[in-house]
């Protein structure tokens, strides 16, 4: 059975496979001794040699693709996954669980799309060992009988979802035909219509508006925001503001 679920990215991150960060300390300012100065030291006349390779370790590599499906009762079972990584393992339905975004047309089984923080889903039942979104900013949408990554459809296309229609158009839901996204002033459906690149659909009002500059205050919805980014403004801050967003290593796993 398959459904359109609307969901968070922030959600995913409880039940990922990642490394744990380092405690963190007092929020206060802690004195650091300066160090005494250094003697001098004559320069080297000699060339050092190069530094001898060193291996990667378990936490220098995402887990092998060939790992998703396995068995597992909880996460801890799942291949190890680098923190700032754009994939992650989860122990779904007692497999362990690929998940990622890719940008290229053509790759899959996917089983929906990224759009900035927020998720367009289809839940399947079993679940899938890979499960592939298809990024909406990279101009691409997720084939719902194929499950395969494809670009968006052109104005006029037959679609099924407004996902079909890419980030610039919608799906009418009378000629089921892709449309011209609404433009800023017009009536949206917030979380089903797309304002394009430059709106998102306001809730307060069912209106598109324009998007917001980095700084600007914003309620954990990327689409809000010109960088398609919202995270909190600073250590121990409990407001959201629009930034950039991180730079991601990318899974070898993930096409």
């Amino acid at each position: 059975m398959k459904r359109l679920v609307l969901a968070l990215l922030l959600v995913a991150c409880g039940s990922s496979r990642r490394s744990q960060p380092p405690a963190q300390g007092s929020a206060g300012e802690v004195a650091v001794p300066e160090p005494a100065p250094a003697a001098p030291v004559a320069p080297s006349t000699s060339t050092p040699p190069p530094p001898p390779p060193v291996a990667a370790t378990p936490s220098d590599a995402a887990g092998s693709a060939a790992a998703a499906g396995s068995r597992c009762t909880t996460v801890a079972q799942c291949p190890f996954v680098p923190d700032g990584s754009d994939c992650m393992y989860a122990c779904i339905g007692g497999l362990c669980q690929l998940r990622g975004t890719t940008r290229t047309a053509g790759a899959g089984p996917c089983y929906g799309e990224m759009l900035a923080q927020a998720v367009m889903r289809i839940d399947v039942d079993p679940p899938p060992p890979q499960y592939l979104l298809c990024d909406a900013y990279a101009g691409l949408h997720c084939n719902r009988t194929t499950h395969v990554c494809e670009r968006a459809k052109d104005h006029g296309a037959a679609c099924e979802v407004g996902a079909d229609c890419g980030l610039d158009g919608a799906c009418d839901p009378n000629s089921h035909t892709c449309v011209e996204a609404p433009r800023i002033g017009q009536a949206c459906v917030p979380g089903v219509t797309s304002c394009g690149r430059e709106g998102f659909c306001d809730p307060a009002g069912n209106v598109c508006v324009p998007r917001v500059a980095n700084g600007q205050p914003c309620a954990n919805l990327g689409e809000q925001c010109q960088s398609a980014f919202c995270g909190f403004a600073g250590v121990g801050s409990k407001q959201m503001v629009c930034m950039p967003a991180a730079v991601m290593r990318h899974c070898p796993e993930v096409p």
